[in-house]
C-alpha cells in the first residue's frame, strides 16, 4: 500500500523545503509511535524504490549493450541447455 504524505505549500515551495533536517527530526519525534513507524516505512520504501530504479536502469543498459554487441557480431550465443551442460561440467561437485 502506497503512503502519500500531503504537505502544505507556501509560495510554491513545499513545507519541507523551508525546514532544515533538525527541525524535521524534531517535528517527526512529536508524532505518535504509529505515525513515526509509518513515516519511517515511507522513507525506507522511497530509498528501496530509488535503488531498484537505479539497478533496473543499469540492468537494462547492460542488456541493450550485450544485444547490440550480439547484433554487430562482437559476441556469440549459445543454446541455453548447452550452456548449462558446460557450466555443470566445470562446476565443482558438492
Amino acid at each position: 500500500m502506497a503512503h502519500e504524505l500531503s504537505l502544505p505549500c507556501f509560495d510554491g515551495k513545499c513545507y519541507f523545503d523551508c525546514m532544515d533536517a533538525l527541525t524535521i527530526e524534531q517535528e517527526a519525534l512529536k508524532l505518535s509511535p504509529l505515525s513515526r513507524i509509518r513515516l519511517a516505512d515511507l522513507l525506507y520504501t522511497s530509498l528501496e524504490v530509488e535503488a531498484d530504479r537505479d539497478w533496473n536502469r543499469k540492468a537494462i543498459d547492460e542488456c541493450v549493450s550485450r544485444y547490440e554487441a550480439y547484433k554487430n557480431g562482437e559476441m556469440g550465443s549459445s543454446a541455453g541447455l548447452d550452456f548449462l551442460d558446460r557450466i555443470e561440467s566445470i562446476a565443482p561437485s558438492p
